[in-house]
């Protein structure tokens, strides 16, 4: 009998990964064209070339997939019609670090929920590939950063000496009077949260610096403001435990006043740091033990929430979103 290869078709998570992971490339592919060609450190041009090829890569892929498969190829954001050409540095050097280390962290966690959840071999190999791609650049952005003096590293604690267990119900405190030191996974997961909205700070007051729209430049200053309140409330929490504040970098915006990317864009860019964020407080959340960082998380998610949701209805109303793969409505055809 002659072998017949069954036709498996992508499953409703494979597009949704796939279909993701091109969107977010071709926003990456932006960003990384104007860093590209303002940066001065030869070192950080050549990080910021590799990642550009990765990018670019991965929707090469994705597109022939998509193609063989029958499946409609996302618009995105193409590099000609939100990048302006020849427009003046508006970040540092170490910025473009800092957000390259930053889109490496997302990507490894997102290529990995490929590899786990993908059913077919051929996308699971690819996600393989994906995140061997976002591995290999983020151990050569931490290493570049390392030998320039300005990687941001997690606090150091004392070495456990000994095993002990809980006995006393205060471990989950976290309301009235003194509370007990933060766990070591609770520091790492407060401290990369207020690194990543010192990243959201730096980004939305660079926007509303550059955005030619009133009201656009309203919503980046609030997001300042969101992203402000959330870091001085994790601060707050750290130095309660003695825990060192995390450092951060400087000079990281320029002078300039002229967009180097499209409105859309820029939104979109802020829209995507939200998500991220609630994500973000959504583990820190799942890993913490006393009440009052629940209770601290869950306002993060709200105030991230709302914000998030105020881009979208601006973004809606502009026709600047993309609708995702949605399953079909029968009972309106």
């Amino acid at each position: 009998m002659e072998n017949k290869r069954e036709f498996v078709k992508l499953t409703s998570s494979e597009i949704a990964l796939l279909w993701t992971t091109y969107t977010n490339d071709s926003i990456v592919s932006c960003l990384i064209t104007h860093f590209i060609e303002t940066a001065e450190d030869p070192e950080v041009v050549e990080i910021l070339k590799q990642a550009l090829n990765i990018a670019e890569a991965h929707m090469h892929s994705v597109k022939s997939l998509f193609e063989n498969e029958g499946i409609a190829i996302p618009l995105a954001f193409p590099i000609e019609q939100h990048v302006v050409p020849h427009a003046p540095r508006l970040f540092s050097d170490v910025m473009y670090a800092e957000l390259l280390k930053h889109i490496c962290s997302f990507g490894l966690a997102s290529h990995m929920s490929g590899v786990a959840t993908a059913p077919r071999e051929d996308v699971r190999t690819l996600y393989e590939q994906f995140f061997n791609d976002a591995s290999s650049l983020n151990n050569r952005v931490i290493e570049t950063m390392k030998s320039k003096g300005i990687l941001i590293r997690m606090p150091n604690m004392e070495y456990p000496k000994h095993v002990e267990m809980l006995h006393n119900q205060h471990f989950l405190a976290g309301w009235l009077g003194r509370q007990r030191t933060l766990m070591a996974i609770e520091v790492t997961h407060l401290t990369a949260c207020s690194l990543h909205n010192v990243m959201g700070k730096h980004l939305c007051m660079a926007f509303a610096q550059v955005t030619d729209d009133a009201d656009l430049r309203k919503y980046f200053l609030r997001g300042k403001k969101v992203s402000t309140d959330i870091v001085r409330d994790i601060h707050d929490i750290l130095v309660e435990s003695d825990v060192p504040i995390p450092s951060t970098w400087d000079a990281t915006i320029s002078t300039s006043t002229a967009a180097p990317f499209s409105n859309q864009l820029m939104m979109v860019l802020i829209g995507t740091m939200s998500n991220l964020g609630i994500s973000s407080y959504g583990v820190g959340l799942s890993t913490s033990m006393r009440r009052d960082l629940g209770a601290l998380y869950a306002d993060f998610i709200r105030k991230a929430s709302f914000y998030g949701e105020d881009g979208m209805n601006i973004m809606i109303s502009r026709e600047w979103i993309e609708q995702p793969p949605t399953f079909v409505d029968h009972e309106a055809l």
